[in-house]
């Protein structure tokens, strides 16, 4: 490819980037751009494939598109963008050659974090792929397990199946995981015994014990530990 041409590749994926349009952006990289370039917020046409999710995942792998561990300006990579968009795109991405790692973004969040928060289906799609849940705790405080149990019984028993241990936790508002599972509910108790989960006797920074958010979940009114969300839509250029 003459040296012109891949200017040309290269300043349509620029476009393409900045609106986060794969029909722009697959052309491009089927023309030889560059798939280091990235837009304002440091999305890589990778990324924002993943963030699109599954279709837009098999469509850039066709154009030729590779996954890396580079990171936006969050750092944040392609494969916690593809745990964020769910089961499917966490099957794509990896189908077409992505791996997960446990390497944190600027907030301490792994890639299986991330899909620990988007509940059971996500959760067994990211054991079949062969990735693990790590032990580490985000800036919050929050881990893997402690995500899960947040999302109910379903979560922590597709947690546990896949090997994810429920251990003993404090987020940074003293919300330990037992407080974490009861606040979902008695399936989600039953599941969390069911699992090994332990009970301690402590009180979060509210002096609330567990005790208390049994009765809140009883009323409907438990607050849960919010999970990671999906940041991109908000900044794309």
């Amino acid at each position: 490819m003459q040296k012109n041409d891949t200017q040309a590749a290269n300043e349509s994926l620029l476009r393409g980037l900045r609106v986060a349009d794969m029909t722009i952006i697959a052309p491009a990289i089927t023309d030889g751009a560059d798939q280091t370039l990235a837009n304002g917020s440091g999305m890589t046409a990778a990324m924002i494939a993943c963030w699109h999710g599954a279709r837009a995942i098999n469509q850039y792998a066709a154009a030729g598109g590779r996954f890396n561990e580079q990171t936006d300006e969050q750092g944040r990579t392609a494969a916690m963008y593809a745990a964020e968009s769910g089961a499917e795109s966490i099957l794509a991405f990896a189908l077409a050659g992505g791996r997960f790692t446990d390497v944190p973004d600027f907030d301490g969040r792994t890639a299986g974090m991330v899909a620990a928060s988007k509940g059971s289906d996500a959760i067994r799609a990211f054991a079949e792929v062969g990735a693990r849940f790590d032990h580490q705790a985000d800036a919050s405080g929050m881990s893997a397990a402690m995500y899960a149990a947040a999302n109910g019984a379903r979560a922590i028993r597709a947690f546990t199946q896949a090997n994810g241990r429920l251990t003993v936790a404090t987020d940074n508002n003293g919300t330990d995981i037992a407080m974490i599972a009861t606040a979902q509910g008695a399936d989600a108790v039953i599941a969390f015994v069911a699992a090994g989960g332990n009970y301690m006797e402590g009180e979060d920074r509210l002096g609330r014990t567990t005790g208390d958010y049994a009765a809140l979940a009883d009323q409907g009114e438990a607050i849960t530990p919010a999970p990671a969300q999906k940041q991109a839509g908000g900044k794309i250029a």
